[in-house]
């Protein structure tokens, strides 16, 4: 009797977390643009203004589940600090071999927020992205 209950309060506190982390999501807005050599990532996403949180972005491809890339040259509203509830920018510096490399139309961006100090969701911002000549726009 007494697995019963412990089997069923994990399996409402799983509901629980997994429904907090959707309406989480619901709460997320990310969009980008291109400009000459540069990718501009813009998003939001609500939560505590006085809490910290680490934003990091990668480059992910939807036909190649192993490509995980860490853009180099960023600079904006990333790393750590006071993101919530304003719309951010980063800005990816391409350079001339990320430029080359990169072709197709299946990649997309992970945006990563996790507040710090423990507590909160690690929420994920993800922003589809078609790479392929217009980079040079």
């Amino acid at each position: 009797m007494i697995t019963k209950r412990y089997f069923t309060l994990i399996l409402i506190l799983l509901f629980v977390s997994f429904a907090g982390r959707s309406m989480a999501q619901s709460n997320l807005k990310a969009h980008f643009e291109t400009s000459e050599h540069k990718v501009i990532i813009y998003y939001q996403f609500q939560g505590d203004t006085t809490s910290d949180y680490k934003v990091s972005i990668a480059l992910k491809q939807k036909s190649n589940p192993d490509f995980d890339m860490e853009p180099k040259f960023l600079q904006g509203d990333l790393g750590t600090g006071k993101f919530a509830n304003e719309e951010r920018k980063i800005i990816w510096n391409l350079s001339e071999k990320e430029e080359r490399v990169l072709t197709g139309d299946d990649y997309y961006f992970e945006v990563l927020a996790d507040e710090k100090g423990g507590g909160g969701f690690m929420w994920i911002i993800y922003v589809a992205l078609a790479i392929g000549g217009f980079f040079l726009i």
